[in-house]
């Protein structure tokens, strides 16, 4: 059976975290993520954790899986030097963090092109940098029980060529793919949005001035690497983290095909709850429905 985990935002309203730790866990919910605003505010407030430890204990909650935080110099392809070595000091302690709160697969995003200059380094100069990021972390995660991630966007060095040319050059199991439903719905049907309505065709025309290339096999081409999943619809012009079948999505092949995935550990619902008015209730109903083997 793979648990299903729960990615709610926190951050919306902190004083609420623990009235809603008591909702996630009335409603039935088991498995939480630890969020990038959870391993943020880690990372800067002595005692957060500790907090979110009783917390989780006083509900029955668990966290399983985690993403990392990211951002402008907080990617793997970040190119300045000085913030590149905060960045893997950062993702070193985040592994520890991890460790500590019983977490054993951690999403990274690789980066978004179009936040650092110049915006063309080529895919090839980019990889090298992941790959240079990932040698220093990839021994600490190992040694530590943890696999880390790497996540399809809508750009292009997160491909499904790119991504499973970095896993092939790390046959490590301390390295994997998380494969995003709604990020790849954005690569698969944002040619049906004309204008400056699909995410994915604003980046190409910002970066490459041409069409992306679309692809609706983005799951089928990583399949045989992925180890979690971050699940959400939407209408495949931008990034809306709607509750399954609130979009354009395809779910009926969608989750026959991670029901095959040989390494999968993880479904993780990135619903967002608040903004799309969805019910707890419905979302793990939702959610359940589809993976009638998970909880």
């Amino acid at each position: 059976m793979v648990p299903i985990t729960y990615c709610f935002d926190f951050s919306l309203n902190e004083s609420l975290r623990p009235y809603m730790m008591d909702e996630l866990s009335l409603n039935g919910i088991k498995n939480i993520v630890l969020t990038n605003f959870f391993i943020g505010k880690i990372l800067s407030s002595t005692g957060y954790i500790d907090a979110l430890k009783r917390e989780t204990a006083n509900t029955g909650l668990k966290f399983v899986d985690a993403h990392a935080v990211f951002g402008q110099n907080n990617d793997l392809i970040t190119p300045d030097k000085a913030k590149r070595k905060l960045m893997i000091q950062r993702e070193l302690l985040t592994l520890e963090i991890c460790a500590e709160t019983g977490v054993d697969t951690i999403t990274k995003h690789l980066g978004f092109e179009v936040n650092y200059e110049p915006h063309l380094w080529s895919i090839d100069q980019n990889v090298e940098r992941i790959e240079d990021a990932l040698s220093q972390l990839l021994p600490t995660a190992k040694k530590l029980g943890i696999t880390i991630c790497l996540e399809n966007i809508w750009t292009s060095i997160t491909t499904p060529e790119v991504l499973m040319r970095i896993k092939k050059d790390f046959p490590t199991n301390a390295l994997g793919i998380c494969f995003d439903s709604g990020h790849a719905n954005l690569c698969e049907k944002g040619y049906l949005h004309e204008g400056n309505n699909s995410s994915h065709r604003i980046v190409w025309k910002k970066l490459f001035d041409k069409e992306p290339d679309w692809d609706n096999q983005i799951c089928e081409k990583m399949l045989p690497e992925i180890v979690t999943c971050h699940l959400h619809d939407n209408d495949g012009g931008k990034d809306q983290h709607r509750l399954p079948g609130d979009g354009n999505i395809d779910w009926e092949r969608i989750s026959g095909l991670l029901k095959k995935a040989p390494k999968l550990k993880y479904i993780q619902s990135e619903v967002s709850v608040v903004t799309n008015n969805v019910s707890l209730k419905d979302l793990r109903e939702t959610f359940e429905k589809m993976f009638p083997e998970s909880k």
